[in-house]
């Protein structure tokens, strides 16, 4: 799939777009409890490990979505 396919199939799933939001959300949890010295590894590695789940659905929805 080319990059422009994948860009239209993002804007129009919304389910793909949620999905992609929670990503970044994700993503700047992490940023943020990396950057605090009190949080915790485990902490951490749950977020990582849901951010990478949600990319995974991701992928799934823009495989449907193509076929």
């Amino acid at each position: 799939m080319s990059l422009a396919s994948v860009s239209e199939v993002q804007t129009q799933n919304p389910r793909i777009q949620a999905l992609l939001e929670r990503h970044e959300e994700l993503s700047k949890e992490i940023e943020k409890a990396q950057n605090k010295l009190s949080t915790e590894d485990h902490y951490v590695k749950l977020l990582k490990k849901r951010k990478l789940l949600v990319k995974e659905k991701i992928a799934d929805e823009e495989r449907m979505y193509a076929n």
